[in-house]
Parts: structure tokens; sequence; C-alpha cells
């Protein structure tokens, strides 16, 4: 800052200490300390302090001194300067009066002008619209001084006033006329202020590289002349241009980040913390890190609670926490296939503080503010009401391809809601351009979605395709872009969401190797990180969380004798006091903590691997894919989609009906009364969802096809082979099916090498202890090289998991203990003796043939909807071929049951897979008058 009637920094006439402060500030405070030379030396190196970083202890310098006469006013500015840099405005309004009275009083206009330019500071950082009076006594007072340098300051102070209204010419034009004033003294200290202000005009113009390219010329100045705070000063604003409109996990998404949480730890000042906070608090709403980006913001109100409230930070908070709400209930995507927030109170709450802030912007007469708002509010009643209050015309007030890609989705989303169906699709597709251009990918996606929807209700089902395909694209950008898991999930969720819309839309224009790629993209996470497994051990924090579960399983065993899932019973005296609804409460929450847990596992140790469709191509088989849906207006719809051994797909939507919803209650219900009554004829309700196309396949074919069905959720529960095709036979008349839990894990199967073949022999355990006779054990003696009977619980892991070069088969009978993921389990009693954790621990070589049927070992409720573990998969993984299981409970004591059974595991040493054995087995026409739990809940998951 100048100071009155003292030489400007860098001037000729001044002494080597002032000059060299032009671009050496450390060199600068050697040679001007320490100070004996009077009160104008000490405020000199007390500026270099303050110019370095060092307000405080020039301030204890200044607090020091014994002023007399024009001294005074002099000391007291350089304490109101020291006051200001640190941020603590309201601690430097008084210093600052006094100032401009003492020069007042010395009759020294150029001492008014500087104090009131400190006054003017001050204002600036508690912003308020009244508030421009003290700018303009500042440049009132400046008619009266004929200081070029002071002038410069005021210069660079109205720069900054027309940059907070949006005045960016006036802003650009004031901070080049005091940079020029700066560069004649070579003061490089006061030239990066001016060049930050520049900067900052330029960005908001919409010339963001431009502005980061000067930016990072003064980080570098200010490294250079050692000015720590010109370089927190720059971080600030490199930051906040680094993180509008970048792509969520793209390098400048890590840079801005980064850049911000480095120079957090370094800030002390309230206002410098405010102003990093805020940008890190939108790349956490963005990168969907919610807790992370609420806490910013709460943190961001109370930095401006304690510098006395600003205007603008009330209206900036109030926009932000809109945006968070939004975008936590679901509509940080804007249109996508994807609705807005799911909660209407989320959407009234965000209406209510989106109009708050444009009339907290307004009040401070920050236009470009006020219009930001009023664009999320404008959006949020398009999209939430469906009709726009707004006028139907493109704004001419955009800055940058981002404001550009804004505005088009915004006219885009009036134009279709007016029914001007063209108009509104050559706006999106403008749209999209803009926001690749700008690199915001969740515009883009919004925007190519957008386009599809506009393609389709005009009949052009190519274009739908092509914009489809263009939504996937930029979502498959975002997909796993944050580390974070909290985020990870949320963009899952959202790609999920999108991608389950899109496949609706590929079905209706009849585009099913488009709808088959979606249905495959939708699991792309934990199954391809799990292919990736190896031969690791799982983390610490899994096994403790696993060690947890099993311990309060064990307390709600002793509690409720009726519950399951015991690693072992020790360790729970500290639990006994609490009631059994307690416990499963706790229990329940360590569940969600192990699916968030095994899905960071696999998509951060593991590392899954992007999906690659033309890898698919080598699966010369039938597949079928079966998947609910839901769309963007909320009704459920289930999609089936066939694909033949040469590749042609075929795909049908039918509308979930209320026969279906009763269906699928029976299935899933806590208790198996529903289960039990079931019969094939129950089944009907989902014969129209498999394609015609298919349904001729397999009634043209001279023999039964191999198929493989991959359900998704609650169809897991389905058993498919009991399904009633058109004319009254059923799927497995015509086909030997397998279940698999994608096309991509089908092909890891398929091309899988064993170590070599084990011999044709059997092992089993029995539980003593679970009241099953198991005769169908007996059937396992066929195998040529013998059967051993395991009756010592500690061989059942090594010999399931890791027995694959001793036995072909390998065959459980006892209970389940029906838990998600990983801690699904076999138990002896309410032991467990072998879980899904087991196949994933170490090196791990199972049995060929596992069966797992009495154990209720299929789809594990309360698991990944669409990517579901549990003991099946992670054997598979583990690398076994083919797990017999059920897709529910069977009667254990049945005797057709245990027939099916006991001729199943006869077949295994000679039938060409366990999948073509069952299904012969589920031939025999005695059996269709059953009910369904004593034959048809018998699957094979594995591969033909």
């Amino acid at each position: 800052m100048k100071y009155p009637h003292i030489h400007p920094v860098g001037a000729e006439m001044a002494d080597r200490a002032w000059r060299l402060a032009a671009t050496d500030l450390p060199g600068a405070a050697q040679l001007s300390a320490p100070v004996d030379g009077g009160v104008v030396p000490a405020v000199r190196h007390v500026e270099i302090l303050r110019r370095i970083g060092k307000s405080t202890t020039g301030r204890e310098l200044l607090q020091a001194l014994r002023p007399a006469g024009a001294e005074v006013p002099l000391v007291v500015l350089a304490v109101a300067n020291t006051y200001w840099t640190q941020a603590r405005a309201t601690e430097a309004i008084g210093p600052y009066k006094d100032a401009e009275r003492g020069y007042a009083d010395l009759g020294d206009p150029d001492g008014v002008l500087a104090a009131r330019i400190g006054l003017a500071r001050a204002a600036r950082m508690s912003y308020q619209k009244d508030k421009w009076e003290v700018l303009d006594a500042a440049i009132a007072a400046g008619d009266g001084s004929t200081d070029i340098h002071l002038h410069a300051d005021l210069h660079r102070e109205r720069s900054a006033w027309e940059v907070l209204v949006g005045n960016h010419e006036s802003a650009t034009a004031f901070a080049e006329r005091a940079a020029d004033v700066h560069r004649s003294v070579g003061d490089r200290y006061l030239i990066g202020l001016a060049e930050v202000l520049r900067a900052r005009a330029l960005n908001a113009a919409g010339d963001r590289s431009a502005a980061l390219d000067l930016m990072r010329t003064q980080l570098a100045a200010a490294t250079e002349i050692g000015s720590d705070e010109l370089k927190m000063v720059t971080v600030v604003y490199v930051a906040q241009f680094l993180q509008r409109g970048v792509a969520v996990g793209g390098p400048e998404w890590a840079l801005a980040k980064k850049t911000i949480t480095d120079a957090l730890e370094e800030a002390e000042d309230p206002f410098t913390v405010a102003e990093l906070i805020l940008p890190l608090a939108h790349l956490h709403t963005t990168g969907g890190e919610f807790a992370e980006a609420e806490r910013c913001l709460d943190e961001y109100g109370r930095c401006y609670e304690a510098m006395g409230g600003n205007a603008i930070g009330t209206a900036n908070l109030l926009k932000a926490r809109a945006r968070l709400e939004l975008a936590r209930n679901g509509g940080r995507s804007v249109r996508g296939f994807l609705r807005l927030p799911r909660s209407l109170n989320a959407v009234r709450q965000a209406r209510k503080t989106l109009r708050a802030s444009a009339r907290a912007y307004e009040e401070a007469g920050l236009s470009a503010g006020a219009d930001s708002a009023r664009w999320h509010l404008e959006l949020v009643d398009i999209l939430g009401s469906g009709h726009s209050k707004g006028a139907r015309r493109l704004t001419s007030t955009a800055r940058d391809a981002l404001d550009r890609a804004r505005d088009h989705l915004l006219y885009a989303e009036q134009q279709n809601a007016a029914g001007n169906t063209a108009l509104a699709l050559d706006s999106y597709r403008t749209a999209e351009a803009e926001a690749v251009d700008s690199g915001a990918t969740m515009f883009a996606i919004a925007a190519a979605a957008g386009s599809a929807l506009m393609a389709y209700a005009l009949g052009d089902h190519t274009a739908t395709a092509e914009h489809i395909r263009a939504a996937i694209r930029h979502s498959e950008k975002i997909r796993r872009a944050v580390a974070t898991p909290d985020a990870r999930r949320h963009i899952t969720d959202t790609v999920r969401a999108q991608y389950e819309h899109a496949m609706l839309l590929a079905v209706q224009i009849g585009d099913g190797e488009l709808a088959v790629e979606l249905a495959e993209r939708l699991r792309t996470d934990r199954l391809a990180g799990l292919l990736r497994r190896g031969d690791a051990n799982l983390p610490p924090d899994l096994a403790g969380l696993l060690t947890e579960i099993a311990r309060v399983g064990a307390a709600l065993a002793e509690r409720d004798p009726s519950q399951r899932g015991v690693r072992s019973p020790a360790a729970v005296d500290d639990l006994l006091d609490q009631t059994p609804a307690d416990l499963r409460r706790r229990l329940d929450g360590l569940y969600v903590q192990l699916s968030e847990q095994t899905n960071d596992l696999f998509a951060d140790v593991y590392g899954a691997e992007p999906l690659r469709m033309e890898r698919l191509g080598g699966i010369r088989q039938d597949v079928l894919i079966v998947m609910p849906v839901q769309s963007a207006e909320g009704d459920q719809h289930v999609i089936s989609m066939w694909r033949s051994p040469d590749g042609t797909c075929v795909a049908t939507v039918a509308p979930v009906t209320g026969e279906m919803i009763q269906l699928r209650e029976a299935l899933l219900a806590d208790t198996r009364d529903g289960r039990i009554l079931l019969r094939a004829g129950n089944l009907d309700v989902l014969s129209p969802v498999l394609p015609a196309a298919f349904a001729t396949r397999l009634r043209a074919a001279a023999e039964p096809v191999p198929l493989v069905v991959i359900p998704t959720g609650w169809l897991w529960a389905v058993p498919f082979a009991a399904l009633p095709l058109p004319g009254g036979d059923l799927l497995v008349d015509h086909a030997d099916l397998v279940l698999a839990p994608s096309l991509r894990f089908l092909t890891a199967l398929q091309h899988r090498n064993r170590a070599g073949t084990p011999p044709s022999a059997a092992v089993s355990w029995h539980d003593p202890h679970a009241g099953i006779n198991a005769p169908e054990l007996d059937g396992l003696e066929a195998h040529p090289a013998g059967h051993d009977r395991i009756t010592d619980t500690a061989q059942v892991v090594p010999a399931f998991v890791r027995g694959g070069d001793r036995w072909r088969s390998a065959v459980l009978a006892a209970h389940g203990n029906r838990e998600p993921g990983l801690a699904q389990a076999v138990l002896a009693e309410q032991s467990v003796v072998l879980s899904a954790a087991d196949f994933l621990d170490g090196t791990t070589a199972p049995p060929p043939y596992l069966s797992f049927a009495s154990c209720h070992s299929g789809y594990p409720s309360g698991d990944d909807h669409y990517e579901p573990l549990g003991l099946a998969l992670a054997a598979l993984a583990a690398g076994a071929t083919h797990v017999i299981s059920t897709h529910f409970e069977i009667g254990s004591q049945d005797q057709v049951v245990s027939s099916c059974l006991s001729r199943l595991y006869q077949a295994l040493p000679t039938a060409p897979s366990p999948a073509t054995a069952l299904a012969s087995i589920l031939r025999d026409p005695s059996l269709r008058q059953r009910r369904l739990y004593r034959w048809a809940a018998l699957a094979v998951i594995g591969t033909n």
C-alpha cells in the first residue's frame, strides 16, 4: 500500500531496502531491520513484513512506537493495514477512521485519501449495498490529491468493487491503470495485486484460460519476491477459477482440490478460509460428496459471521445450499434420464432457498448473482412442474462456453415444456457441444439425454440411439471419477438411474444391442473388481468388520435364538444388555458398512477394468438378460433382452402389474408362507416379458438349447426353469439353464484356465444338528475316486475353498444365514463354518462343482441390486466353475427334492455339466403339478 509522503516501493530516490522491497521482500526485511531510525523507517519495515505475510509481527512493532504529530495518523494507518490484510475488517475500521481524522486535522489530503481507501477496503470485506457510499467518499477524497501512486491504490479498489457487481470492463480498465503506475517503479507486489484483479475480471467475463494463465504468472512472481501474502491471494482465485465447470475426476478437478486443500492448511484468517472453502464445497457437491460439501458450507457461514456478515457471502451460501439440496436428492444431472429431486420437500426447500438467494443478490446490487439464482429457480420450476413461467428466449449475457451450455439447456427445457420439440432438440444439441467444450460433463449428459428424448418424440430412432450413446460416453467419464466412497456411490447411483431410463428408450426404438450394452454397464464395478482379485488377502478393516458382525450376531442369537449368523459365541458380554431390536439395528448398520466397504474394496484395491463390449463378442450361446427398471416418471417395468449365438439382440419391455408385485412380495417375504404355495402357473405373469423371437427360437431347436439367464435384483428369486412359455410348456423343456451375474463375468468364467483336472472324487459335510437327514449325499458315491465325508467343522474351509486338487465335487447339507454380501454363510447350529468372505481371502482353489443347495445360497437380500455377491458368486470368483444353488429355500426333508438332488449328484461325474444334468432331471413330467419349492427352486450358477 502507498503511504502519504513516503516514496513508493522501488522508487529510485528511496533507500536501498525500500528499493529492494520491489523485487526481494525477505532481503529487504533483513536490510530494514533493526528498526532504530524513527517512525517512518519502522512503518516501511512493517509494510515489508506485511507483504511477506507477517502482519502480526509488524503490528507488534508499531504498537511499541511512540509517534507524535503527523506521525500519529501514519502509524495508525499502518496498524489498520495489518488488520485488513488478516481479514480483520472490524478491527481495521477504527484505526482507519482515526487515521482519517488525524490527517483531516493536519489538513493533509493525501493522508485522508489513503485512510478512506482503507475504509473502502474494509467495507468491501463486509459488503452491503449501502456501503458504496464509503467508496464514493474515497473517490471524492481523490480530487484533493495529486499522488499518482495513491490514485493507483484507489484504482485497484475501484476495480475490486466493479468485479463484485459484474462490471467486468470497468474492473479491467481500473486494474490496468493501476498496474501501469506500479510498473513505473517496478513494484512487483502491487503489480501482482492489480493483475489478480484483472484476472478476476477476465474469468468473470468468461475468459477462464487467460485468467488462469495470468494467475499462474502472478503465483510465480509471488514466490520469486518472497510474498506469502500475495501467494495466498493468488491461490484463492486460482482455486476459484479452476473449480468452475471442471469435469469430475479430470486433471483440473484433482488440481483444484489439491490447490484448495493445500492452501487451507496455511490459511489463518476467516476471509481467506471462506474464499477457499466455497469452491471446495462446489467441488464436493458436483462430485456427490455431500457430507463434505455441507461441512464446507457450514464453515463458510461461520467465517463470514466472524467477519461481521457480508451480503455477498449470504447470497453465495444460500445458492450453494440450494444446489447441494438438489444434488443430494437426485437433481445434480439437471435432466439426464433422471428425475429431479426424489423428495418433494427437497424441491420446496431448494426453491425457497433459491428465492432467498436471488433476493440477497438483488439487495446487494449483484445482478449476475441474482440471474444465476433465478436460472436455477427456473430450471427447478420447469423440471419439477413441467412448465415454465419465464420468457422463451435465449439470453445474451453468457460469458463463456459453460454459460452458453447452461443457457441453451434452460432454453431447451422451456421449448420442451411448451411442446416445441424440434427447437428443443436443436438447443439440446448446441448445449451438448458447449458443455463438451467447457468440460461440463454433467451438462453434456443432460443435453445428450434431452436430445435422445426429443429425437424419439420426433420419430427419429437412429438419432435417438446416437444421442443415447453420446450420453453413455459422457457418463462413463464420471463413473468412478471420484475416489471417495460417498461420491462414488452417488455417481454410480446417478449413472445407473440414467442407464435404466436410457434402456427403456432403447427398447422402445427396437435397439436390442444398445439395451444389452446398457444392461451390462449397470454392473461393472463390484463384479469386474471381483474378477481381478487374484490371491490377495482381505484387507484388515474388512476382516475386522466381519468379526464385529459375527460378535453382534452372536449376541442377537443369545437374546433371540431364532436369529442366526454367528462366527463364534465368544466376547459378546458387552452387548448382552442391549435388546434384540437394538442389536438388530446395530447389525443392519454393520451390513450397510459391509456393502460400502465391499464396493470400495473392489473399486480401489482390486481395480475394476472399464467395460469393453467388443470382448463379449465371443459368447456363442443364447443369453437372456432380465431386469426390473424404473422410468423417469417412477413407473416400474421388466425388460428382457435375448442375445442369440450370432450376436443378434432382441429386447422387450412389460409393465409391472399387480400380479407381478404379488409374486415379487411372495418371493422376497421374510416368511416362506407365500413361497411354498407357488406353482408354475403363478409364473404366468412373467411370460409376457419373454421376447417372442426367443420363444420361437427355443421351440424350433431340435435339442434343448444351452441358455444363460442373467437376472437382476428380485428376479434372482424367480425359478426360471418353471417359467411358462406361450402354449403351456416350460422354459426348462427347451433349454439347459444356467444363471450368471453378467456377460463379462460369464466371459471370464468361460476363458479361465484351471491349474489341473482334479480326480473324480467328492467331499461332503453334513451338519448333524441342522435337522436334515440328507440322504442325497449318498449319490456322491457314484464318483469313481470316492466320497469323503467331513465330520470336523474345521476341515470345511480347507476342503471347500482350497480342495480343488483333491475333489471334483463338494456338497454341503446345512442351513444358511440369509445375510447379505460377504456375510452370507453356511452354519453349524448358530456358528459360521463357511462364509462368502472365506472364498476371497488368500490363495483359493475350490473344487469345480460346489453345491450349497440346502443353504439357500442364491440372491442374498439386502445386497447390491445390480451386483449381488454371496456364497455362489464368491465361490465362482475363487475358481469354481458351477455352483448348485436355489432361488429360495427348498423342502430339505422332502422326498422329491432329495430325489432330484440325489440324481444330480450321481450324474456329476459323467454329465457334460451340472446345468445339463439338472435340466434333464427337471424335465420329468411328474414334477409339473408339484409346488415349486419341491423341485424348480434348484438352479446352477456358472457356465454351460
